[in-house]
This record gives C-alpha cells, sequence and structure tokens, in this order.
C-alpha cells in the first residue's frame, strides 16, 4: 500500500490498474484499491482458495458443463503463417466482497478468474514426475539388502520409516505402500552344547505402487489457479487479463 500511494501521489489520478503477485491479495489491500477508484489484477494463495474450494470451482469442468475461454499468445506480425499457441484457458465467477476500510465499510464485485496456465501445469507435471521418481527410489533403497543396513523384520516397522518418504516427496495418497513378508529357514548345526536347530529368518520387503486414479486426478488440477479482479469485463476480458 505505501508503493500504491506513492504513485497515485506522483500521478495524480485514479483508474490505474496494480499488477502483483499473491501479496497485493489481501482482503484489506484490495478493498484499499477498489475503494481509490483504481484496479487491482493478482493471484489469490492457498490461504483464500485452498483444495477443496478449487475442487468445487473445477467440477464443473472436468464434467464438460462449463465453458473456457481460450488465450492465445498474440500472433507475431511477420509470421503470417504462425500457428496459434494456447497459453492458458478458464473462466470466471463475480463475488460480491465487502470490507471494513478505516471504519467504514467497503462493497465492490470482484471477478474470480478460474484460469489453467499450459506452461505452468507442464512445469508441475515435471516436478510431480522427478518427485514420484525420488520417492520410488528412496522407497526401493529402504529395504535394499547390503551389509551394515538395517534389516526389518515387521511390517509396522517398515512402514513407520516409509510414510514419511511420501510426506516429504508430497506424493502421498499418489503412492501406496505394501510390505511383503518373506521367510528363510536356515538350518545350524550343533555346536558343543548348543544343540543343532533351524533358524527361521524374516525379511520384510517394502514396495509401492503408483495409484492411477490418484494421479489422474491430481494431473487434471495441474496449472489451475484463481485470480481476482475489480476490473468490469468490459473494459478487462478474461482473455485480456490472462496476458497481462
Amino acid at each position: 500500500m505505501p508503493e500504491i500511494k506513492r504513485v497515485q501521489a506522483s500521478l495524480g489520478r485514479s483508474g490505474l490498474t496494480y499488477i502483483e503477485d499473491a501479496k497485493l491479495a489481501a482482503l484489506a489491500t484490495r478493498a484499499s484499491v477498489a475503494a481509490r477508484g483504481t484496479y487491482y489484477l493478482c493471484p489469490l494463495p492457498r490461504t483464500q482458495v485452498g483444495a477443496d474450494q478449487l475442487q468445487r470451482l473445477l467440477a464443473p469442468v472436468w464434467a464438460q458443463q462449463q465453458t473456457l475461454t481460450p488465450v492465445w499468445r498474440p500472433a507475431e506480425r511477420e509470421a503470417t503463417e504462425q500457428e496459434p499457441e494456447l497459453l492458458a484457458e478458464g473462466y470466471e465467477v463475480t463475488v460480491p466482497l465487502e470490507a471494513t476500510l478505516d471504519g467504514r465499510p467497503v462493497h465492490w464485485p470482484e471477478r474470480g478468474l478460474v484460469v489453467r496456465s499450459v506452461a505452468w501445469a507442464q512445469t508441475q507435471q515435471r516436478a510431480l514426475e522427478t518427485r514420484l521418481a525420488k520417492a520410488q527410489g528412496e522407497r526401493a533403497a529402504l529395504t535394499d539388502r547390503r551389509q551394515g543396513k538395517k534389516v526389518y523384520t515387521e511390517a509396522a516397522e517398515v512402514l513407520a520409516v516409509g510414510e514419511p518418504i511420501l510426506a516429504k516427496y508430497q506424493v502421498r495418497g499418489l503412492l501406496q505402500l505394501h510390505c511383503q513378508t518373506r521367510e528363510q529357514e536356515r538350518p545350524r548345526r550343533r555346536y558343543r552344547a548348543r544343540p543343532a536347530r533351524v533358524e527361521v529368518e524374516r525379511h520384510v520387503h517394502l514396495t509401492a505402487r503408483v495409484d492411477e486414479a490418484a494421479c489422474e486426478h491430481a494431473h487434471r488440477r495441474l496449472g489451475w489457479r484463481v485470480y481476482a479482479t475489480n476490473h468490469r469485463a468490459a473494459q478487462v476480458s478474461l482473455a485480456h487479463a490472462g496476458l497481462a
């Protein structure tokens, strides 16, 4: 807000548009911008749009009940035969907002732009695949039989060290852990006062299976984010806001 006030004092006029990251998304800040006759465009953080709320917003998209507006990269003037490139797609909802600013209520309509960025979805996809691969590798090393390594003999024991790996790489629910217990009999000869006997060695092997349904659900959510603006659609369309 100090920077916004400084800009407005310098230019001496309203009607400006401030494009910022999630720091601008605090409700009091958005209310202050709207009350000054200016405009904002910013992403909403997860603290304001949680996973459950985002899923509700995306449900009509997944059910193919919501038409999406494409955001195309502007074509270069020289490249007359350039193929159009899809940058993003999304839809919008309008929500009436209210906040208290300097002891008085402020009311304004806000457009929530539910947008999927193609580039961000691809980046998140690569990151997800990397996390899955690292979790699988660390899981495999957990019960490898090597000299000097701890041998797990109880399923509960190996699961207790396997679950934190899923949390570490944020793949809990995407990888399902399973334990396989193997028993091997080893005959031992009589030695002095110790009689001959058969010892049973137990070894627990931890496996992980990718939950395809859960991964498919995670893939559908990649690249989506909600942006907020108090611009009217007639002034700034979803495609215009997406490019901005």
